[in-house]
């Protein structure tokens, strides 16, 4: 009987009070926003190679982890390209939501040598300076610095200087706040290992989740 009693007063409470109930950690704050995620490259366009890893499959498979955490928390995710497949980057641009990212990893020519080709490693977060308006300019801004300050926390990578601007097609013809993350280096030992342990890709994820968290607050 008491055990009843116990138990129908803690429901009648967390009933009246629903903060007083467990809540997950990955609850979104309200509606969600519309993110389209960019795997760069695909199919014909391969993009870069270091060993056996193609920069198109590298990115596709974070791209992937990043979508299920992303619908975890709320939001609604639309995939440029969920295989191996080519797209144009006018095409990738032209894909509705509320912000794009597009996803890609670097590497540095043979030509530079052996030696500093091996040094060069980090996160890289680009946007566009020639967007149709200013407003876009700055929101987008706002994305890649709430991107930089989360993805430098994640353990085992870094963020390569701050966020640099240049002159990118896919976030040139977008018409939503957009950037270009360029998640590490292939031909860094250090950073290869990162993109390519399935573990890691949460660490990413989970990331790019938090940095939207505080996209969405009020300035």
């Amino acid at each position: 009987m008491k055990f009843s009693f116990f138990l129908i007063f803690y429901l009648l409470i967390v009933g009246y009070y629903p903060s007083f109930g467990l809540q997950s950690k990955w609850e979104a704050p309200g509606p969600g926003l519309r993110v389209v995620l960019d795997p760069g490259h695909g199919g014909r366009d391969s993009a870069t190679k270091v060993d056996s890893f193609y920069e198109k499959d590298v990115v596709l498979n974070i791209a992937h982890e990043v979508k299920a955490q992303l619908q975890a928390r709320g939001h609604q995710v639309i995939m440029t390209r969920e295989t191996d497949v080519f797209i144009p980057l006018t095409e990738r641009a032209k894909v509705k939501g509320d912000i794009f990212i597009s996803l890609h990893a670097n590497t540095v020519p043979e030509r530079i040598g052996p030696s500093v080709r091996s040094m060069i490693k980090g996160i890289e977060i680009f946007t566009e300076g020639n967007m149709p308006d200013a407003i876009l300019i700055d929101k987008s801004k706002k994305l890649a610095g709430c991107l930089w300050n989360s993805l430098n926390d994640v353990e085992g990578m870094n963020v390569r200087g701050n966020v640099k601007q240049k002159s990118l097609a896919v976030l040139r013809y977008n018409s939503t706040p957009a950037v270009l993350i360029e998640l590490g280096y292939l031909t860094n030992k250090e950073d290869l290992g990162f993109l390519t342990n399935l573990y890691c890709y949460k660490d990413i994820a989970a990331a790019i989740c938090n940095a939207l968290d505080e996209y969405r607050k009020p300035d």
